[in-house]
């Protein structure tokens, strides 16, 4: 789409005229002191035949010339397509648990059994296509903590490194208390409203530097919201036919959301874990405003070259009249 950014410069269309009935006239004659170069027309005239312009057409010469000079100034673009940038809306720090345990093959998707890791990685990957906008980074453990993805709007690429990462990789206990903690330091030069932690884990905390309970009273003076999921079965199996409990240990995971002001989820099943996805999404929606941009191509070096040009030609043609 074309446009012109300044249109209200047409209206100097006019200030040569105005110049040239305000201004006096230069004088003429013997003694005046117009400037004058004597050798000019016998310069100009050893180069080239003499041309004869009427003195009418020269001026509309330079008045097109102008004209020309005045639209580069009005600055015309080319608008090219919209396209729609979603503002952000959240910072958001995926922190999974990838111990030893998040092996068990206790989940089933489409009647295939799959690990939990794998459950959870099907239902993260579906969670974030749906976060556009979001900045989102990803914080892994075990018996240690690391930073697997820093805070990014690039959810294709987080997406891509989950389907990357390896269970017991950070090894085969659960730092709970150092893996809130490393998702809070990303997060501590952040403005205090919308940060938002998903703590996704199957076990109880057994490894670590930092106490759970001092890591959840940080998050609390850091205003970050909390979501915590315990993932994984009510039993862990069966000995002599009393059932084995958990090693889950949600009083943990639900005094670590209802101390920040989040949610805590209780998931057995893949179905229950995509309902949490959607849920969290719900409580934590996205900004709906959107950012409108347009590719935009000057073209004010057009008129302006046209303008140089005749500019050029009106000065050799009246200096070549006569």
């Amino acid at each position: 789409m074309f446009e012109l950014i300044w249109p209200y410069l047409f209206f100097i269309l006019p200030l040569p005229f105005i110049a040239a009935a305000m201004l006096p006239s230069a004088p003429d004659g013997e003694g005046s002191d117009a400037l004058r170069v004597p050798f000019f027309n016998a310069f100009s005239q050893s180069t080239g035949p003499v041309f004869h312009m009427p003195s009418k057409l020269l001026k509309a010469l330079f008045f097109l010339a102008w004209c020309l000079l005045v639209a580069a100034g009005m600055r015309p673009v080319w608008l090219g397509e919209a396209h729609f940038l979603p503002a952000q809306a959240r910072q958001v720090m995926l922190v999974l648990d990838i111990s030893g345990s998040m092996l068990e093959r206790d989940f089933v998707l489409n009647n295939q059994r799959m690990s939990r890791a794998e459950a959870v990685r099907r239902m993260a990957d579906d969670f974030l296509q749906k976060r556009t906008g979001d900045a989102v980074g990803v914080v892994l453990f075990g018996t240690e903590a690391y930073q697997y993805v820093p805070l990014t709007m690039d959810t294709a690429t987080v997406r891509s490194m989950l389907k990357e990462a390896t269970v017991g990789l950070a090894g085969e206990q659960t730092a709970i208390g150092d893996a809130l903690g490393l998702a809070l330091k990303n997060m501590k030069d952040l403005p205090q409203e919308a940060k938002v932690i998903i703590f996704l884990s199957d076990g109880a905390a057994n490894a670590g530097v930092l106490q759970p309970q001092k890591a959840v009273e940080l998050a609390r003076s850091m205003g970050v919201k909390v979501y915590s999921i315990g993932l994984g079965p009510d039993v862990a199996g069966s000995f002599f036919g009393q059932p084995i409990p958990t090693d889950l240990d949600e009083a943990l995971l639900k005094d670590m959301a209802e101390q920040t002001g989040g949610t805590y989820f209780r998931v057995r099943s893949t179905n229950e874990l995509k309902q949490v996805y959607d849920q969290i999404n719900q409580l934590e929606p996205i900004e709906i405003e959107q950012i409108q941009i347009r590719p935009v191509q000057e073209l004010f070096w057009i008129p302006l070259l046209g303008a140089l040009f005749l500019f050029w030609l009106g000065m050799m043609l009246k200096g070549r009249t006569a």
